[in-house]
């Protein structure tokens, strides 16, 4: 039995448009069925982020099924927070699509540099078919930043390419992450740049310039919740907040916008940055990152503060 110490850890999340099987790469290579409600498999189609766990020789793998569809985007930037490599999966008939590049892009913006890239239901297409997507996936990855080997064409029904995806190099090169050794004094300084900024943090580039430890620093504090990247989808960038400003940004909205609980009384991204003092470089990636983890909800051009609404708790805004 291998010891808690000596095993390594990775959050991959899995990624790629709608019907490219994801889900089902992810139950042929774990045996988990990820759609666990009951709306996800009466459509076929992801809501939310599903959670399985693969385990092998090198390690543990925590998979995130994350939601293809367009329409769920915001979930999937909520699973996405804190993963270390992406497992990228590609139709063979289909090849890219809009969802497909869309979620490469939030990956880098997270600042996942890693990959494993897989070609599904290979089964499915010729081998000809199969080389031309194979070109076109990879030279997508590498225009999002993303450092992956050879593409992987997979089948979850004759079980090709399965044993190559589970042990993918790519991502156990990240599992030698070790938070206990990057909580450094690199990482405390770091924190607290960001602590003092508030919700008006300095830029990634500013913050880190070209310092490796700076860097490692910063992967630390984002994998473990203490800094938040959030992603403006529109501009396509991230900004970092430091956690506790967001927990201040959230009790300042609940006091300035009680009422805000049905379309009609909602708060327009304006008005939120107005309240917090900040100008839409920052107010829009945070009102992002807030809906996309449920505190706020869209309606319209406005937003709901989701614990508001009619029949449920007062939030807390930790």
């Amino acid at each position: 039995m291998r010891s808690v110490a000596a095993l390594k850890t990775l959050l991959v999340g899995v990624i790629g448009h709608v019907d490219h099987g994801k889900t089902a790469l992810v139950r042929a290579l774990t045996g988990v069925e990820t759609d666990r409600l009951k709306e996800e498999r009466a459509r076929g189609v992801s809501i939310v982020p599903g959670f399985a766990l693969l385990t092998a020789a090198q390690g543990e793998i925590d998979l995130v099924d994350l939601p293809g569809h367009e329409r769920f985007v915001r979930a999937m930037i909520s699973g996405a927070t804190g993963m270390r490599a992406v497992l990228l999966a590609v139709d063979a008939h289909e090849g890219i699509k809009p969802q497909t590049v869309e979620h490469l892009e939030i990956a880098a913006l997270i600042g996942v540099r890693r990959g494993v890239l897989a070609l599904t239901k290979a089964d499915l297409a010729t081998r000809e078919t199969v080389a031309a997507r194979a070109a076109e996936i990879a030279a997508a990855a590498a225009r999002a930043g993303i450092e992956a080997g050879p593409v992987i064409a997979t089948s979850t029904v004759t079980g090709d390419g399965l044993p190559d995806v589970a042990q993918a190099g790519a991502l156990w090169r990240r599992a030698e992450f070790d938070p206990a050794r990057n909580e450094s004094e690199a990482a405390r300084r770091l924190e607290q740049v960001f602590r003092r900024a508030g919700l008006s943090p300095p830029d990634e580039a500013e913050a880190i310039g070209r310092d490796v430890r700076r860097r490692e620093a910063l992967t630390y504090l984002v994998g473990a919740g203490t800094v938040i990247r959030a992603v403006d989808r529109v501009q396509r960038r991230a900004v970092l907040f430091h956690r506790e400003a967001v927990a201040t940004a959230k009790s300042r909205l609940i006091d300035a916008f009680p009422t805000a609980r049905t379309a009609e009384t909602g708060f327009l991204a304006r008005e939120a940055g107005a309240t917090l003092g900040i100008s839409r470089k920052f107010s829009i990636p945070l009102l992002e990152h807030l809906d996309a983890t449920g505190f706020t909800r869209r309606a319209g051009d406005r937003r709901v503060i989701v614990a508001l609404e009619p029949g449920r708790a007062v939030p807390d805004a930790g």
